[in-house]
């Protein structure tokens, strides 16, 4: 049986056998999210952290290797081609943000809103102030239904 240190860590035992990892009941398997057939195994910090090289083949290997510390993932170690994969498809449209950007624009531009806007840019700092206390007014009242649900109990 493994001698363990001041420090809590686990020394060679007289055998010299080096002491083993935490059981395989530990490490769950279970598919991605993403249409690929990769596999994401959880692993312990602890073990992350003792046995960096093995998990590290294992990510290069085409494993995604999810990091938990106290039952939690904290981190995911995934090989370079899988990360260049990830980025890819998170790559945003700008064309199609164009066109959104440019339908919103559009459907703003109408004569009220226009005339709204105006009169907003001409306000003096009073009008302003004004404004602001009557906005302030209106979002302080309860909504009429609470007030008549309060008359109903009196």
């Amino acid at each position: 049986m493994p001698k363990k240190s001041k420090r809590g860590r686990r020394q060679r035992s007289e055998t010299g056998s080096k002491p083993t990892a935490r059981p395989a009941a530990n490490v769950a398997e279970s598919p991605s999210a993403l249409p690929t057939e990769v596999k994401t195994v959880v692993v312990p910090s602890t073990i992350a952290q003792n046995e960096f090289g093995r998990v590290f083949d294992r990510a290069t290997a085409g494993t995604d290797v999810a990091i938990s510390k106290h039952s939690v993932v904290r981190a995911f170690l995934v090989s370079a081609e899988r990360y260049q994969e990830l980025v890819r498809r998170q790559t945003v449209d700008l064309d199609a943000l164009s066109s959104r950007f440019e339908a919103l624009y559009a459907s703003m531009q109408n004569p009220q809103i226009r005339s709204a806007t105006d009169q907003a840019l001409r306000a003096t700092p009073a009008e302003m102030g004004k404004a602001a206390l009557a906005a302030a007014r209106r979002s302080r009242r309860p909504p009429a239904r609470a007030a008549k649900r309060r008359d109903r109990r009196a």
